[in-house]
């Protein structure tokens, strides 16, 4: 099954259209709708188009939409206006989207993740457990830890957020790798540990005693909440040492030299030297910049690959 994406865009605006579990999912701004398609041989455009036609042209006439590629079949599509191009790799066909449109029946749509404002990487559902991965871009985020006496702000990489959870939505467990390229297909990307305490190498969380059970409100909670809360109990924590490398030769290739360079070095040194020259407070204060994270060397988490890290619990 084809999937579409627009390139270089921001998650307001951000598009795409992936399979999970033989349907297809519409992620469109803030929107997850699960289509259904009635005869029809090979995804493409049309069906995007289908539903989402009336923003797709708002958006177009703002020029906020530009180019979707479709990374199966290798076909790129402007959308320009009211015209929709499609480029193959021998020709290129010109065509209305009302042209386009008259192709194609959705025969069942369904919304299944009401503004969810995560780009979604995959979703999967299996017997009562429920997976979802998410991609956050590069955020600043405080980071609290009264083991270490840090009260600041850093900014982390590029990560997928794995979520798991049931299907009557009981939270589950959480796992989260740094991604800082994402290919098409997903499944070839590669990924990096996360040198953060709380993470075991496969990616997996460890929440520890804390009692995972989210807040009743009288209803089911959404998709969306369940994810937000998830991030919450792992950003928002109190950061200690557990599950942190020592290894000070570990440390060295991470840091690259970045340490060394740090623009808030000097406020640092203190608190490093009472902490046993500690690489992660190193690497904290390395990601105080903006693009700090881009100077660190993660290591490649050579034996997880993206569809393992999906597959918790047997999800596959």
């Amino acid at each position: 099954m084809a999937e579409l994406i627009i390139d270089n865009s921001e998650p307001v605006s951000m598009a795409h259209l992936l399979d999970a579990d033989g349907v297809s999912i519409l992620q469109h701004g803030g929107v997850c709708t699960r289509l259904e398609f009635s005869d029809v041989v090979k995804m493409n455009l049309a069906e995007f188009l289908k539903h989402e036609v009336p923003r797709l042209q708002k958006q177009a006439r703002d020029n906020e939409l530009h180019l979707i590629r479709n990374s199966t079949d290798g076909y790129y599509t402007a959308i320009l206006g009211d015209c929709v191009i499609k480029y193959d790799l021998t020709d290129v066909q010109e065509c209305t989207i009302q042209q386009m449109l008259d192709r194609v029946t959705v025969a069942k749509d369904e919304t299944i993740a009401p503004d969810m404002p995560y780009p979604l990487v995959c979703m999967r559902t299996k017997n009562e457990n429920v997976v979802i991965i998410v991609y956050l871009q590069p955020t600043k985020r405080r980071y609290y830890s009264r083991t270490y006496g840090v009260d600041t702000e850093i900014w982390w990489p590029p990560v997928w957020f794995k979520v798991l959870f049931t299907r009557a939505g009981m939270f589950q467990g959480a796992g989260i790798q740094i991604v800082p390229s994402w290919k098409e297909p997903w499944t070839e990307t590669e990924l990096y540990k996360v040198p953060f305490p709380n993470v075991y190498t496969n990616g997996a969380i460890c929440y520890g005693g804390t009692m995972m059970r989210m807040p009743d409100t009288g209803r089911s909670p959404t998709k969306y909440e369940i994810v937000q809360f998830g991030m919450d109990m792992f950003f928002n924590s109190d950061w200690n040492n557990h599950l942190v490398n020592n290894d000070n030769a570990y440390w060295d290739s991470v840091l690259d030299g970045s340490w060394e360079m740090a623009a808030h070095k000097d406020a640092w040194k203190s608190k490093v030297s009472q902490y046993g020259n500690s690489g992660l407070l190193k690497m904290l204060c390395v990601l105080e910049e903006p693009n700090g994270w881009r100077r660190l060397k993660f290591q490649k988490n050579t034996g997880h690959t993206p569809m393992q890290f999906l597959n918790e619990r047997g999800m596959l």
